[in-house]
């Protein structure tokens, strides 16, 4: 289609299916979690590799509450190559290989891309470039998760920051 979402657009019901053969649908994620967070990434992107350390922390912290999917919608990489990939980091979190017409849907530029989307179905958070510093993720986690949680729209892990200190 000729949608390109961008922050603050509400997402069409969507389902993803991980490359252990686990589905994952939107609205249903959301009446379960309290955001979805999407990383597009790929395998041989090496600021991907650099944040799935920082990833994998805020998943194990947050999981109960906030949903995360990896997914790799580069053509080069399929299922077996993705979980390759997961096995030989030891990484737990769902990973899916997903059609490359999502890069253009979500107006992906980059990679690493992070896309959250609230508990309302509303893409909030959007930042493209790797996150690699200690806790930021766990923060953006923290933040959507919250029971407290407050609707805002931004692409600026700082501004994210900012609004987590005015919650503290």
């Amino acid at each position: 289609t000729d949608v390109k979402y961008a922050a603050g657009d509400p997402v069409m019901d969507f389902t993803f299916t991980d490359v252990d053969g686990n589905a994952y649908t939107a609205s249903e994620v959301l009446k379960e979690k309290k955001a979805l967070v999407l990383n597009f990434w790929y395998t041989t992107c090496q600021p991907c590799q650099m944040e799935f350390p920082y990833l994998q922390k805020a998943y194990n912290t947050y999981k109960d509450s906030v949903q995360l999917l990896a997914v790799d919608p580069y053509n080069a990489d399929n299922a077996e190559a993705i979980k390759a990939f997961r096995d030989q980091n030891n990484l737990t979190m769902p990973m899916v290989d997903a059609d490359p017409a999502w890069v253009s849907l979500m107006n992906i530029q980059a990679y690493p891309t992070t896309v959250v989307i609230d508990r309302y179905g509303i893409i909030t958070f959007l930042h493209v470039g790797a996150i690699i510093e200690e806790g930021v993720f766990e923060k953006i986690f923290a933040f959507y998760g919250a029971d407290a949680y407050t609707q805002k729209i931004t692409n600026d892990v700082n501004q994210l920051d900012a609004t987590l200190s005015d919650n503290n």
